[in-house]
């Protein structure tokens, strides 16, 4: 998915939000997502098919998480677009939460034993997934609109058009956006590699597959209250900078913490652990992508948002493959090792130290409150003077 998804980012997301705007953009990627699990149904049958699916789902991913930020901007003020952004940005974290859970009720660890049946099992898992999505979805296109008949701020309302060309080079420039495309890249890394590779991490601690699916359903809910907490936050304060530091600090601190946890080998200490890393961890998503639509204006939102994903989304295979790569290395006897894990958890500290030393860095230049601030206090002694 992410070979694709870079080159969709730049080539297919960039044109038709320029072109189309965000609204039927957005829904093009949801028809591409609903053909992707429509396509996996088959994956009994031929994987081939399967993976064109695979295809639509890379295409569809960019044209999606591209317009969330575009959309708190066109339909909410200063004050709720964390909020906003963060809700949006977390649902496909939502998506995750049932991931973990969902697959319990259909597949069961005997398959393994019993081809067949596993793939029977799989094909409901697949069949129930697509017919869910696509009730979602036409309930959703039938409501979706792209903004506003009155727009709630004048950034909203003074919206530039440019290519994605044109704002690649414009933010290279802008030291804050590289700046906060690291902070956020590296942290988001290693969100993305921990929920991925949880299972591989614990599993030398004589946890069992029972075991991951609590340990991921309490990182997803603790890391949408977490986000949600921060996201709250912000929108009062607009300290956007100093949320991050939080953030980026707080993470590499939880995640020592929870691998202390792993070493006593309790699951409640490593539930604990597990949900303090995912509160922090996810909260990356309240700060980070409007932190950076903040940092980048006037380029537009669609653009900015790209360009920070596109850039979390090559460093994170990069890392996912490496850590597996070690995670899946076996001592002489033939099993995984806790060293592995210890090793693994090394390096996403590491990796979160990187991203906290990218954004202590960054100077905090707020220009679309500023200028919606400014719009506000224009209408207010008009209508002083009235």
């Amino acid at each position: 998915m992410v070979i694709i998804y870079v080159p969709s980012n730049f080539l297919i997301a960039g044109y038709l939000f320029e072109k189309l705007g965000a609204h039927y953009t957005i829904i093009i990627g949801c028809l591409l997502d609903c053909l992707c699990l429509w396509f996996r149904v088959a994956i009994n049958e031929n994987f081939y098919v399967a993976m064109v699916g695979g295809f639509f789902y890379g295409v569809a991913q960019p044209l999606i998480l591209n317009a969330n930020a575009e959309f708190a901007s066109n339909w909410f003020d200063t004050h709720e677009r964390p909020i906003a952004i963060t809700t949006a940005a977390l649902m496909g974290s939502v998506g995750g939460g049932f991931g973990y859970i969902m697959h319990l009720f259909f597949v069961s660890p005997s398959d393994i034993h019993h081809e067949k049946i596993a793939q029977d099992h799989i094909f409901n898992l697949c069949l129930f997934a697509a017919i869910a999505f696509t009730v979602i979805l036409a309930v959703c296109l039938a409501i979706i609109r792209e903004k506003p008949p009155i727009p709630p701020t004048k950034s909203a309302n003074n919206k530039t058009h440019e290519s994605f060309l044109v704002s690649i080079g414009k933010l290279m420039k802008n030291k804050n956006f590289v700046l906060i495309a690291n902070g956020f890249g590296f942290v988001y890394s290693v969100l993305m590699t921990f929920s991925q590779e949880v299972a591989f991490i614990i599993a030398p601690f004589g946890y069992n597959n029972a075991d991951n699916a609590l340990f991921g359903a309490v990182f997803v809910v603790s890391g949408l209250v977490g986000a949600g907490v921060v996201a709250t936050i912000l929108s009062k304060t607009k300290k956007y900078q100093h949320t991050l530091i939080f953030v980026c600090f707080g993470s590499t601190i939880a995640a020592c913490l929870e691998t202390l946890t792993l070493l006593k080998q309790s699951r409640l200490l490593t539930s604990i652990g597990v949900g303090l890393l995912g509160g922090l961890l996810l909260s990356i998503m309240a700060v980070g992508l409007d932190y950076a639509c903040e940092l980048s204006y006037p380029v537009p939102a669609h653009n900015a948002t790209g360009i920070i994903l596109a850039f979390s989304h090559v460093i994170c295979p990069i890392h996912i493959i490496v850590t597996s790569y070690v995670l899946t290395a076996k001592d002489h006897y033939g099993v995984q090792d806790q060293k592995n894990s210890l090793i693994v958890s090394t390096m996403l500290f590491g990796t979160l130290l990187l991203g906290l030393g990218a954004s202590i860095f960054i100077e905090e230049d707020l220009r679309k409150t500023r200028l919606d601030k400014s719009k506000a206090q224009e209408i207010t002694q008009q209508t002083i003077m009235l």
